[in-house]
């Protein structure tokens, strides 16, 4: 059986359109984030704030990317949007986060539909670093669903930080008579493949997108970005893709 990672699903998710596709809790200033619960959409975060370091975006190290003064109120939505989703479908929900003042790094979680997912996820100590804070979601019956970024830090020095390229992926089932597969993307670029169904032993496991591979683990890492079919081989049946 195959899957497809359909791509990102968010709009201006890497904040290149500017404040275009979400909404925010936080209020929009365009020159000036020095109040807390403020934010802003540019290459620069010195360019508001003399106190934050003007660190580079995590998508090209030149575009925008979203400049946030954290408010000492938790549970505030920082960046939200609505998006159609497939029903019973496994999403990888992402982002990337840097630290633009050194103090109190935030602490963000993620939000689908009014509930938080996985564990609150730290902000990096070390101010310009980039990390990627990631979940897993299951659709189960909803067609839509509001996903959302919150900061659940309230200490308001240094509760300063970034957020670029924010992704929703869907790994989606492609038809094949084969053999059954949950597919697993990692948030350091690896896929991992776990087969069921059919006639066990499965003997080979191949991807094929952007890096062409195959094994008889299902384990592959270091993808470069893209979309991938995955498809399992049984000890009976050959491969469908």
């Amino acid at each position: 059986t195959g899957f497809e990672d359909i791509g990102n699903s968010v709009l201006n998710g890497d904040f290149s359109s500017g404040t275009v596709g979400f909404t925010s809790d936080y209020t929009y200033s365009n020159n000036d984030v020095t109040p807390e619960a403020t934010f802003w959409v540019g290459p620069n975060a010195n360019t508001v704030h003399s106190g934050f370091a003007g660190i580079p975006d995590h998508t090209t190290g030149s575009g925008n990317y979203m400049v946030v003064n954290g408010a000492g109120t938790p549970n505030l939505n920082v960046w939200c949007q609505t998006i159609t989703v497939e029903p019973n479908t496994n999403y990888n929900f992402s982002a990337w986060v840097a630290t633009v003042a050194a103090g109190s790094p935030a602490i963000l979680q993620f939000s689908i539909n009014g509930n938080v997912l996985a564990a609150p996820f730290n902000a990096p100590v070390a101010v310009g670093q980039w990390d990627e804070f990631f979940a897993v979601w299951n659709s189960g019956a909803a067609t839509s669903a509001q996903i959302c970024i919150v900061n659940q830090n309230t200490t308001l020095g240094g509760n300063d930080f970034a957020i670029d390229d924010v992704m929703l992926r869907a790994d989606l089932m492609v038809s094949a008579n084969v053999t059954n597969a949950v597919c697993t993307t990692a948030a350091d670029g690896a896929i991992t493949v776990t087969g069921f169904g059919g006639v066990a032993p499965y003997v080979n496991y191949a991807i094929a997108g952007p890096l062409n591979q195959n094994n008889t683990t299902g384990i592959f890492s270091n993808l470069p970005p893209g979309t991938y079919t995955v498809s399992v081989t049984d000890s009976a049946v050959p491969a469908v893709t």
